[in-house]
């Protein structure tokens, strides 16, 4: 009798146990079944944290990033001297200045969050479910993991006055691709610039990735910004969509059709254009905004001219003189050599005092040609006109401001991740 009631009370005790385990355990993302060691977080987490990189190398950035051209493998290493023909430009297609990649909200993770670096420093014996405390409350890491999905919790304090608060989510959809979810509040005590910024992005495998922002959230001012982004990988197209409690949108899209990129401001039915971007697929050919007068011209497509003569190498960017064939006109055309973002000559006009002059736009002041004139713009900033409400609402941007903080507020704030 007395070994069966010991036998009971250790079945009981195992099944406290059991219990106790199995709550700590229990999350809001998804079903767990069994407790996994540290390690089994990492393994999968380092092939999320690649397909991450990846797709910010693949989608959201330049060829060579915050480097230069000659960083390329392709790149061919030429030596410019005071001449330069236009056959020289051998590297003119590695060329990649396409301004619209803003980066990537996702690939922030990877060089802001230093939950590994945390873990290995202060919690050798974390549990999975349970939460490891560092020096103060504001630094923690809590995981789940089980059958490829896993979720983290973390907290860094960067200062004095502003500490971090990340979650991430990766998981398989139903269409098995990989998604990674990333929440990023900041929260700032600043004297000078106080206020709390909350960050979420989606990021599907070969997909695209969606953001949302809401910048100075508690601003009781009223300073608040809500922004909208959308890259689609397959296609190309970007959108992005920031409003204020004035109805104050700022625009930015790619249209992958016309391969343009617009920048501009939204207030009901006025449209204010910031600048218009043509590319050739990573090459800008022009940037324009005469109204306010700005040009900026790739003159590689340009016929009608073979070289540049270097005039004053002291200034910088170098001022040199374009030499052009058969022509008749005195007037000097001062143009200037690209070697960092790419390997192109351009031609730069600017006067904020003025509308650039139609015959600058066209260039048959210097007896060349461009498409790009004063015609070509105004058209331009038409179709932007008709498309510029639609990509509000696409974005779910329509509603009014109040409505809209809100919807921000209860998505990003108090359902955390999800």
């Amino acid at each position: 009798m007395k070994k069966l009631t010991l036998f009971i009370l250790f079945l009981l005790m195992l099944s406290l146990s059991s219990c106790s385990s199995n709550e700590a355990l229990k999350n809001e993302f998804f079903e767990n079944k069994k407790s996994d060691d540290i390690q089994a977080l990492w393994e999968l987490v380092d092939t999320y944290d690649e397909f991450i990189n990846d797709s910010y190398l693949t989608y959201s950035k330049t060829a060579y990033g915050n480097e230069a051209i000659n960083t390329l493998s392709a790149y061919v290493p030429v030596d410019f001297d005071g001449v330069v023909y236009k056959e020289d430009l051998i590297n003119y297609q590695l060329t990649d200045n396409r301004s619209y990649l803003e980066g990537s909200l996702s690939y922030s993770y990877l060089e802001v969050s230093k939950h590994k670096d945390f873990v290995s420093q202060q919690c050798q014996d974390i549990k999975e479910g349970m939460t490891c405390l560092g020096e103060t409350e504001d630094e923690y890491f809590t995981y789940f993991v089980d059958d490829g999905k896993a979720y983290m919790s973390y907290g860094q304090v960067v200062n004095s006055y502003t500490t971090y608060q990340y979650e991430m989510l990766f998981y398989t959809n139903e269409d098995d691709k990989k998604v990674f979810e990333f929440l990023v509040k900041s929260i700032s005590s600043e004297p000078v610039l106080p206020g709390n910024n909350v960050y979420k992005t989606i990021l599907v495998e070969d997909e695209g990735e969606t953001s949302y922002t809401c910048l100075n959230c508690d601003d009781e001012d009223g300073n608040v910004g809500l922004k909208y982004a959308y890259k689609n990988f397959l296609d190309g197209t970007y959108v992005s969509v920031l409003a204020n409690k004035n109805k104050l949108y700022q625009v930015k899209y790619f249209d992958v059709d016309k391969q343009t990129y617009y920048n501009a401001e939204v207030e009901l039915t006025d449209i204010t254009m910031n600048y218009i971007e043509v590319y050739d697929e990573s090459i800008m050919l022009v940037k324009m905004n005469p109204e306010r007068g700005y040009y900026k011209l790739n003159m590689i497509p340009i016929d009608g001219w073979d070289r540049i003569y270097e005039i004053d190498g002291n200034d910088y960017p170098t001022n040199y003189e374009l030499i052009r064939s058969n022509t008749s006109t005195s007037e000097t055309m001062t143009v200037h050599l690209e070697t960092r973002t790419g390997e192109y000559i351009y031609y730069e006009y600017s006067n904020f005092k003025e509308v650039v002059p139609n015959d600058i736009l066209d260039l048959s002041r210097f007896e060349l040609e461009s498409p790009y004139d004063l015609q070509f713009y105004s058209s331009e900033v038409e179709y932007f006109s008709t498309i510029a409400q639609d990509l509000i609402e696409e974005a779910g941007m329509a509603d009014p401001f109040e409505t809209l903080l809100l919807d921000y507020k209860e998505y990003l704030r108090l359902n955390h991740i999800q």
